[in-house]
């Protein structure tokens, strides 16, 4: 008696365990369901629907140089990175692309 009662509780425990693990596998599903954040969304400037957001990096570029001490004169810095963002929304005409270069460039007329 005694030992078909360790038996017993032994094949519990082990259905229990067994059980457990199980669950969590059969409530995943499929591994394409769900919310799944593929693209930047924000609030469209116009019209206030959904605008798309791409941001990249244009690598190697010159951009036009501000608050330039070594010349008074308009001139371009070579920059290494130049981030862009680029906002189009998917139910008006609006696209906009804004740039911004990444550090102090080098500048041609530095001595």
């Amino acid at each position: 008696m005694k030992r078909t009662k360790k038996l017993l509780a032994l094949a519990l425990a082990l259905m229990m365990v067994l059980s457990c693990m199980a669950m969590p596998a059969m409530a995943h599903g499929d591994e394409d369901e769900g919310i799944m954040p593929l693209y930047e969304v924000t609030h469209c400037p116009e019209c206030g629907k959904e605008a798309r957001v791409t941001r990249s990096y244009i690598h190697d570029d010159y951009w036009e140089a501000i608050n330039c001490q070594n010349s008074v004169w308009a001139h371009l810095h070579l920059y290494e990175s130049i981030y862009t963002v680029r906002t189009a929304c998917m139910y008006c005409d609006y696209d906009d692309t804004y740039y911004s270069p990444i550090g102090n460039g080098i500048c041609p007329f530095n001595s």
